[in-house]
């Protein structure tokens, strides 16, 4: 019987989100080869580019977490897919439009449910919870202005 371990897994799973490329590598020598690996596909990018753009005008100005991030998101789908790979491709977004790095996000899919065409979205909501800058002192999560 083979031993099997935890890190042996794949890396990433082959969905409709990616595809398989082959990228051509050179060595010191000049020889080269090729590397098989993922890539988003063109859509994907699209949908994380457009994503960007609504992020960024929702965000507050001022906001600057400077520790966790709790990510809830409320999917609205209008044909089921993967949550966990949507909160991926969602959180590489936020990343993306506000400079966070996404290992400070706590993502919470709340819920997942079938929706018309016309109803489908996707609600994100972001809570910065990072401590207040002084015990005492009144100052909103989201942009930190004085309340």
């Amino acid at each position: 019987m083979d031993c099997v371990h935890p890190w042996a897994a794949p890396v990433a799973s082959v969905n409709k989100l990616y595809k398989m490329v082959s990228i051509q590598k050179i060595n010191p020598d000049g020889s080269g080869y090729w590397q098989k690996g993922l890539a988003k596909h063109e859509s994907v990018v699209k949908y994380q580019e457009d994503a960007v753009l609504l992020i960024r005008s929702a965000k507050p100005s001022r906001w600057a977490p400077t520790g966790q991030v709790r990510v809830i998101y409320r999917l609205f789908l209008s044909h089921w897919m993967d949550a966990g790979n949507t909160e991926k491709i969602l959180s590489d977004a936020i990343q993306m439009a506000t400079g966070v790095n996404d290992k400070w996000f706590l993502p919470m899919i709340q819920s997942s449910q079938l929706v018309s065409i016309n109803e489908a979205r996707v609600e994100i909501e972001v809570v910065d919870l990072s401590p207040s800058p002084s015990p005492g002192t009144d100052v909103c999560p989201y942009c930190q202005m004085p309340s």
